[in-house]
């Protein structure tokens, strides 16, 4: 206590226990770790679903190209996105998705917009994780008619 240390170990290494615990249920593979540890994680805790297979089917994801981090790669990047925006300028089946944290409040905004940045949907989301808000923007762009191609930048999706 002398240090200004005002936890005592006990709820340190409780703190930390949840805080793993939480971020492993943010996956499916998280989620089996725990299963086999013999966490089984509630229905309120794991929010995240797996999509029906004749939808999954249905969906083409490419993987994401090596080498590609922000600190390192810039021109690698530069010439990623400007790929992606030759090929898919124009288009009107096309979504661009996002999410971002408010930082007055515990909740997310979630949105997709067009290429040339007419807004499709928007909403904003409460309790949820950067994980789930940018799961809810794809989803928003999904649920639009029309809409053929979603491109986002998250990489846990």
């Amino acid at each position: 206590m002398k240090l200004g240390v005002s936890n005592t170990l006990d709820e340190l290494i409780e703190a930390t226990v949840t805080a793993q615990h939480q971020r492993l249920l943010g996956s499916k593979t998280g989620r089996a770790i725990l299963k086999r540890l013999g966490y089984e994680p509630t229905r309120e805790q794991a929010r995240s679903k797996d999509i029906p297979i004749q939808i999954r089917d249905r969906i083409k994801i490419p993987p994401l190209p090596r080498n590609m981090n922000p600190n390192f790669h810039e021109g690698r990047r530069k010439a990623r996105a400007e790929a992606l925006q030759s090929r898919y300028t124009g288009r009107q089946d096309v979504a661009y998705t996002d999410a971002a944290e408010y930082k007055s409040k515990a909740a997310h905004t979630a949105v997709a917009v067009r290429g040339d940045g007419g807004l499709i949907a928007c909403c904003t989301v409460l309790g949820v994780e950067t994980v789930e808000a940018e799961e809810v923007s794809i989803a928003l762009a999904i649920s639009q008619k029309g809409i053929r191609v979603v491109i986002s930048d998250s990489k846990t999706l």
